[in-house]
């Protein structure tokens, strides 16, 4: 995760035509928590829900520099299977199972991979 491009850098990019990355993928971009989903499921194209609680939660205490708890674990949890993977899941970056609990990357634009500084 430490790859992982900021938001500012990734806004820049896009607004100085470094890159050519369409507005939606800036938009889904722009926030920490898709990257980290889009980031993992690269490498792993399938993965349960907790797992992916397990990299978002990592990698935002590894950049806040704070301590883990399960206190400060349990938002990152809500938001993942409330907000983050049926907000992906509706644009066709990953196939959201909430019954299963399973994710698995789908549809997700080269450019988004691209802005992040993965080479597909």
């Amino acid at each position: 995760m430490t790859n992982d491009r900021s938001t500012m850098e990734l806004e820049a990019a896009v607004g100085q035509g470094n890159e050519s990355v369409s507005p939606a993928v800036a938009e889904v971009l722009s926030e920490p928590y898709n990257r980290y989903v889009l980031r993992y499921l690269h490498e792993h194209p399938t993965a349960r829900v907790e797992e992916l609680v397990d990299v978002v939660f990592g990698a935002e205490v590894a950049e806040s520099d704070s301590v883990a708890t399960p206190a400060n674990r349990e938002p990152v949890c809500f938001s993942l299977r409330n907000t983050v993977l049926p907000e992906l899941d509706e644009r066709d970056y990953v196939d959201f199972d909430p019954d299963e609990q399973t994710v698995a990357r789908a549809d997700v634009p080269e450019d988004a991979f691209t802005a992040m500084g993965i080479d597909e």
